[in-house]
């Protein structure tokens, strides 16, 4: 009697590693002599799923290029906040707390509007556009339609990327699911029948485990994954060092601040200083000229 039953896939199971194993049963039940009654059922189904696999590829290759115009998208608009700020740095003269630099950094600085994502960045951003078009300054003027451009790139490469993500859940919710359910009843119906003909036939013992069992070893599949992981910790790092760069960034520009903050108190402080001097000598003047005035008598003060 088998005592070898085949574990029903997951339905979370990569198409690409479901293609390996109906592609095992499908060359087993196509080679042994006792088993090519099935061929033609597995090789349709090893069909369909080379398809589906190959269609899923194609999904998450759009949903991929489609993440890769966002994060385009960002640099491009965090680029131009770096351009605007040296503009606006160059207009004001370094007095970050002037009106007309405070009004585009004023909520947020520069450097906390380049690590937002690109949805918040371009509702941050977007209000920048009307202000720059009337701007009286014809430098900051001449930025609003560059940074209208990027906007609407930025927006496009969301709902492009929305889209992308729509397509490839779709699939995954209803054509996807629908073939595991598909694969998954063939494995059991034909589990049944190879039992079938081992209880009938002695010679053929071990036939339902064969036909499903998959040489042991790392597959393509494993190494795929290893690569993603490899992949996903590369991307990591060079998030925290975007954030690094960002923190160091945002250090220096309050450091800026700061130090054009001491310019003024010490220009305040030296002009009170003169404001004092200018009272002592105007009132040593006024005894001065007292001195010097001449009296009734015709002779001086002394």
């Amino acid at each position: 009697m088998p005592g070898f039953a085949p574990v029903l896939l997951d339905s979370r199971m990569a198409l690409s590693t479901m293609r390996t194993h109906v592609r095992h049963t499908t060359l087993f039940v196509r080679t042994h002599p006792a088993t090519t009654k099935f061929q033609p059922v597995w090789d349709a189904l090893h069909t369909k799923v080379q398809k589906s696999a190959a269609k899923v590829a194609e999904l998450v290759d759009s949903v991929e290029e489609a993440r890769v115009q966002v994060a385009v998208s960002n640099v491009l608009l965090d680029g131009f906040v770096e351009e605007h700020r040296s503009t606006l740095k160059m207009l004001v003269r370094d007095h970050l707390d002037a009106p007309l630099y405070q009004r585009y950094y004023g909520t947020q600085t520069s450097a906390e509007v380049k690590k937002l994502s690109l949805a918040p960045q371009i509702k941050v951003m977007t209000p920048f556009v009307a202000s720059m078009k009337t701007a009286s300054e014809a430098a900051l003027k001449a930025l609003g339609p560059k940074l209208d451009k990027l906007l609407i790139r930025g927006s496009e490469s969301l709902k492009a990327l929305e889209e992308a993500q729509r397509l490839r859940d779709d699939f995954e919710a209803g054509e996807r699911a629908k073939l595991v359910d598909e694969v998954n009843g063939e494995r059991r119906s034909l589990y049944g029948e190879l039992c079938k003909l081992e209880l009938a036939d002695s010679t053929l013992s071990g036939l339902s485990e064969a036909a499903f069992r998959r040489r042991l070893g790392t597959s393509r599949d494993d190494e795929a994954d290893l690569q993603s992981l490899r992949e996903r910790h590369s991307a990591l790092k060079s998030e925290q060092a975007a954030v690094e760069l960002a923190i160091v960034q945002a250090e220096a520009e309050a450091a800026t601040a700061a130090e054009a903050q001491k310019q003024r108190e010490a220009a305040a402080q030296e002009l009170l200083a003169l404001d004092q001097q200018k009272q002592a000598v105007a009132l040593r003047e006024k005894e001065l000229r007292e001195v010097l005035q001449p009296t009734k008598g015709g002779k001086r003060k002394k």
